[in-house]
């Protein structure tokens, strides 16, 4: 969404709140998606109800409903304004794109390795987090999976479009089926070596073995040496084309497992901020940034996703001018000079009880084990709440322009 557009929607929920004689929280209560909602275009299911879980719990973290007012009304002990502001967002980042696909390859050791078309751009995607998933699937130890090459067209399927949100998903999808795949041959193998159905069969920490006893059991490198030529499994993501979603993993909506589905993640953000109505300045307070991760494959870019969100915010809010010839479409903010970004002398950063960023695992319907792509939904939302929150605090006509710099708001109160 363009960040004036997030702003101006914003601006148009608040004012219905408003004139309904509702706090923003309230309207956000009565039009957020319900259990039984599904797509209005195609009538797919959805898979998440995840914003109105981030709602809540960014509500509750900011206590919201107990320091909530009417715009300009309240005015803190050091004469400057309060304010508050929270939003919610349904977004469709994240999901599974059409035709990407992975290649595993079992060595004669018994581990792994893998080749995947997209690049590493995304760390928590490729290197990491795919080789979770393939270890997972396998039954092997994380380490004994490698990514051997990425971004080769010579040597991996299609890896799709580069963009980055989809890997999770997609190409997750794709190792996620390569590897099953391979379990498959392994375990028709193993099945017959221990003289029971493949489905008595599962498989951890490097050992395929019978579920009701087991002491029955191989190895993978066992099987890889004494199996009769390679194993190498093929997988590709599947979304049908135009779906912004993918096949379901888990029953949702009373619709069965393979079935077109729509994927939506939530994500969540609340500010609380002190404007001083004489030099323009805002002080934040507080705040909270909550965003509905799926299920975590790689911890510490999951935490890199959410935390830097708030940068996002903070910059958009109150230093990225962001121009463009009308004409030309051409870039006129062409360096950091013009745009410059925070620092950690500009950002609040997690204190106690204080100014924090949540990962919900909310376990999506589509994604591999549940996984999906955080990066952009953790960016795009999050400012419109400061900047609602400077407006609760100001009261009077609503700023939508960006940047909010101490002039802006002096210029908006009439002493500049």
């Amino acid at each position: 969404m363009h960040p004036e557009a997030s702003v101006t929607l914003e601006i148009a929920v608040h004012t219905m709140a408003m004139e309904l004689g509702m706090t923003p929280l309230e309207f956000y209560r009565k039009n957020l998606v319900t259990d039984d909602t599904k797509n209005q275009d195609n009538d797919r299911a959805m898979t998440s109800r995840s914003p109105r879980v981030c709602l809540e719990r960014a509500a509750s973290y900011i206590g919201y409903e107990s320091k909530y007012h009417a715009p300009g009304a309240r005015t803190l002990s050091d004469g400057r304004m309060h304010g508050i502001g929270i939003i919610t967002h349904n977004d469709r980042h994240g999901n599974t794109s059409e035709g990407r696909g992975v290649v595993v390859y079992m060595n004669s050791d018994g581990t792994a390795n893998f080749v995947t078309g997209q690049s590493n751009n995304q760390v928590g995607c490729n290197s990491v987090g795919l080789a979770v998933i393939v270890a997972e699937a396998l039954g092997l130890p994380f380490e004994a999976v490698v990514c051997s090459s990425y971004g080769t067209a010579d040597q991996a399927p299609d890896g799709g479009s580069q963009a980055g949100s989809r890997g999770a998903s997609s190409n997750g999808t794709a190792a996620l089926n390569a590897a099953l795949d391979i379990r498959e041959q392994m375990f028709a193998f193993v099945a017959g070596e221990l003289e029971v159905s493949a489905d008595d069969l599962d498989a951890r920490d490097g050992v395929i073995f019978v579920k009701t006893d087991p002491s029955k059991f191989m190895t993978h490198s066992d099987v890889m040496s004494d199996i009769d030529g390679p194993i190498i499994g093929f997988g590709r993501s599947h979304a049908e084309r135009g779906a912004i979603g993918g096949g379901l993993r888990k029953p949702t909506q009373g619709e069965e497992v393979g079935y077109d589905a729509y994927h939506r993640e939530g994500v969540a953000a609340a500010y609380e901020v002190a404007v001083d109505t004489e030099t323009g300045e805002v002080e934040i307070l507080d705040w909270i940034h909550v965003l509905d991760v799926g299920r975590i494959l790689d911890h510490y870019s999951a935490e890199g996703q959410r935390v830097s969100g708030m940068w996002v915010h903070y910059n958009k809010t109150f230093l990225w001018d962001v121009k463009y010839d009308p004409q030309t479409g051409t870039e006129l903010h062409q360096t950091h000079v013009e745009n410059k970004t925070a620092t950690h002398m500009d950002i609040p950063e997690p204190n106690g009880d204080k100014n924090t960023a949540e990962a919900l695992e909310l376990i999506d319907a589509i994604g591999p084990f549940g996984a999906h792509g955080i990066g952009e939904p953790s960016a795009p939302p999050g400012y419109s709440a400061l900047i609602m929150a400077i407006n609760n605090a100001l009261g009077g006509e609503m700023i939508k322009t960006r940047p909010v710099t101490p002039m802006v708001i002096l210029k908006h109160l009439g002493k500049a």
